[in-house]
This record gives C-alpha cells, structure tokens and sequence, in this order.
C-alpha cells in the first residue's frame, strides 16, 4: 500500500514538473514568435 502511494506521489510530482516544462516550454515559443514578428516588422518598416 505504502509503495502504491509513493508512485502516485511520484507520479503527481511528475506531472506538476511536466505541466511547468510546458508551460516555459510554450513561454518560450511565445517570446520567439513575439520577436521574430517584431523583427520582421522592424526590418519591414524601416
């Protein structure tokens, strides 16, 4: 029984880790997107 609950407290610490990878993951795409179009804006302006 004790095992059982350390893999679901495992698993449960897993997915909080999974969750914030995806999230920075997806911060970062976003920053990148964000840049790359001021950019190109930028170029294009000037």
């Amino acid at each position: 029984m004790n095992a059982i609950m350390n893999h679901s407290r495992g698993l449960g610490l897993l997915m909080k880790l999974n969750g914030d990878l995806v999230l920075y993951g997806l911060t970062v795409l976003f920053a990148l997107c964000a840049g790359i179009y001021v950019g190109t804006l930028g170029m294009s302006m000037g």
